[in-house]
């Protein structure tokens, strides 16, 4: 009896964590086209020296080694990979989760990150939980400086504006669009602009179709939004 109860008790976990792990599938697409276009093995554009090889082929102790490195030559940045995150974050992941430095940066463990980073803002409000939404969003926005603030008298622009070159690139709809759909592939159909360094005109990127989709991060921009003006 007890085995059985057992039993239960695992599969009810289990399945707790696969729901978990699909109810942020769409928003972790979002960022990943938002933050990182080039995916995985995506860098910040302005970085001096490129890693010695593909992100996803260095272990987590080496990204964060070249991060180290890049910083000491004077780099804005050193955000790194899906998620563009920096030396900071990933070092107090490593610590405060006990990942191994020696497991690869790869697209399960960068996945695997950004999820405990969606953790510090709590659970993930329903689509019809509306009122939660701005303070969930800004949650985000206060992780990922490309996603914008939705309230407050900095609405629409990153939480880190002004901050190494950082500012938003989607409108605050855009996010609340994505909270607040059903859909677990409404990302794609949520329409985003990026705005130019000047803000003066926005600037559109397009999905690419799925018919040429090869992976979710791929994007056709019009403008490098990292490009010098």
């Amino acid at each position: 009896m007890l085995a059985i109860l057992g039993i239960a008790l695992s599969l009810g976990m289990t399945g707790a964590v696969a729901n978990a792990r699909a109810a942020s599938e769409d928003l972790l697409a979002f960022i990943r086209a938002v933050e990182a276009p080039g995916g995985y093995d995506d860098y910040e554009r302005r970085i001096p020296v490129a890693p010695p090889r593909k992100l996803t082929r260095m272990t987590v102790s080496e990204v964060l080694e070249w991060q180290q490195v890049i910083r000491r030559k004077g780099a804005t940045s050193s955000a790194a990979g899906a998620y563009q995150i920096i030396h900071a974050t990933l070092a107090d992941l490593v610590a405060t989760h006990g990942i191994s430095r020696h497991a690869l940066f790869d697209a399960e463990m960068q996945d695997r990150l950004a999820r405990l980073l969606l953790a510090r803002c709590g659970a993930r409000p329903k689509p019809n939980e509306t009122a939660r939404h701005p303070r969930y969003a800004n949650c985000l926005a206060r992780i990922w400086a490309g996603l914008p603030l939705v309230y407050g008298p900095e609405r629409g622009r990153s939480a880190y504006h002004r901050v190494a070159g950082n500012r938003a690139l989607v409108l605050p709809e855009a996010v609340l669009a994505l909270l607040a759909s059903h859909s677990p592939t409404s990302w794609r159909a949520v329409i985003v602009e990026a705005r130019s360094r000047s803000a003066a005109r926005p600037v559109a990127f397009r999905v690419v179709p799925d018919s040429v989709r090869k992976d979710m991060n791929v994007r056709v921009w019009t403008v490098d939004p990292y490009a010098s003006q």
